[in-house]
């Protein structure tokens, strides 16, 4: 059977599909078309997460920032106008701090969440919540800057522990159909490599996804220099085929130490 092996860098991050082509290389059919509108929206909001998060893997690293900034409930701006207007302020006080200091424009991805009371006192009334990647600067800079609102806490943002599951809770939002993010123009967009063409079995994949999707040492025989994180095997009831994506990241080799030729003998 022939399969497609598509893989996607994302900074440190390496992501591998596999799934089944026709011999013209056309992507087969898994009945997607034939889907309810219910699970055809269930899927785009997946894909549209997963390209988010691929482009904060292609943008963020360890020693970034990863803040959340809020309003008092009584305080909060009751538009999404608003809202954006604020966060637009606070990016510029970041900017022109860190032209003041010697810093490079900063990159950033900004999530807007909305939060709608349905009881109580605030019934009705909105709140706003903002989760920020940033590029690295002092947090305490970055707290005192945030004006708008109260409340704000910003975190080191450490990539190993905040994986694809993790980014979704915030990532997957959408606030009454608004756009879910804001993205800096400097971020840089993951590499999509164009797919090989690979003759694999039918018996071959059926192991690859039962027997060996998450075996870390499989994958990290198959991918050197990456060390395995996360599978995802389906088998498409439609088609009778599977699919799989595998998900790795690139393992830090420890610095070693220049040797200093000018005390050698």
């Amino acid at each position: 059977m022939l399969y497609a092996e598509k893989k996607i860098k994302s900074g440190k991050m390496l992501e591998v599909d596999f799934y089944p082509i026709l011999p013209s290389g056309k992507r087969m059919s898994d009945g997607r078309k034939k889907a309810s509108k219910k699970a055809q929206d269930e899927y785009n909001r997946k894909q549209s997460v997963r390209k988010l998060v691929q482009k904060v893997n292609a943008n963020f690293d360890t020693g970034d920032l990863f803040a959340h900034l809020t309003y008092t409930q009584k305080n909060a701006p009751q538009s999404y106008e608003e809202a954006k207007r604020d966060i637009n302020n606070f990016i510029r006080r970041i900017q022109n701090w860190r032209f003041r200091h010697g810093y490079d424009k900063a990159r950033y991805i900004i999530i807007v969440e909305e939060q709608t009371y349905k009881t109580g006192e605030l019934e009705g009334r909105s709140n706003w919540h903002f989760h920020i990647f940033l590029s690295n600067m002092p947090r305490d800079v970055v707290e005192d800057l945030w004006v708008e609102g109260e409340r704000v806490n910003v975190d080191r943002y450490q990539p190993d522990r905040f994986g694809q599951r993790a980014a979704a809770q915030y990532c997957g939002k959408d606030p009454r159909g608004k756009k879910r993010y804001i993205c800096s123009r400097n971020c840089v967009k993951p590499k999509e490599y164009e797919p090989k063409q690979r003759e694999i079995s039918r018996k071959k994949i059926k192991n690859m996804c039962e027997l060996y999707a998450h075996d870390s040492e499989y994958w990290q025989r198959q991918y050197p220099g990456y060390a395995f994180k996360e599978a995802w095997p389906v088998e498409n009831k439609y088609n009778g085929r599977w699919y799989l994506r595998v998900e790795m990241r690139k393992i830090d080799l420890p610095r070693t130490k220049k040797k200093n030729l000018n005390n050698r003998r």
